[in-house]
Order: structure tokens, then C-alpha cells, then sequence
């Protein structure tokens, strides 16, 4: 029963992330340009992989 409800959370989060990110990415350009906004993005995406790595690290210790 655990499995499952972290697979639903983890759905969930997935289907809010791809109904948001395109709306907030949009706002974004045409609020601040694209220079920033694609220096956010390419900024979050680096703390995400750097942080899953790390998780990925920690698990095969």
C-alpha cells in the first residue's frame, strides 16, 4: 500500500509539473526576456541533477 501511494504522489507531481511549467515558462518570457528565463531554467535544472545525483550516490553506498 506504501508503493502505491508514493506512485500516486509521484504521478501527481509529474501531471502538475507539465500543467504548470509550460504556463509559468511563458509568464516568465514575456515578463523578464528570455535571456533570464532561460538562465533559471538552465540554473534549476543544474541543482536538480546535481541533487539527484548525489541521492543516486548516497544509494549505492
Amino acid at each position: 500500500l506504501a508503493k502505491g501511494a508514493a506512485l500516486g504522489r509521484f504521478r501527481s507531481a509529474g501531471q502538475l509539473g507539465r500543467a504548470l511549467g509550460p504556463l509559468l515558462a511563458c509568464a516568465s518570457y514575456w515578463t523578464v526576456g528570455p535571456a533570464l528565463t532561460y538562465a533559471i531554467s538552465a540554473g534549476a535544472m543544474l541543482v536538480l541533477s546535481s541533487t539527484m545525483q548525489k541521492i543516486v550516490v548516497r544509494k549505492r553506498a
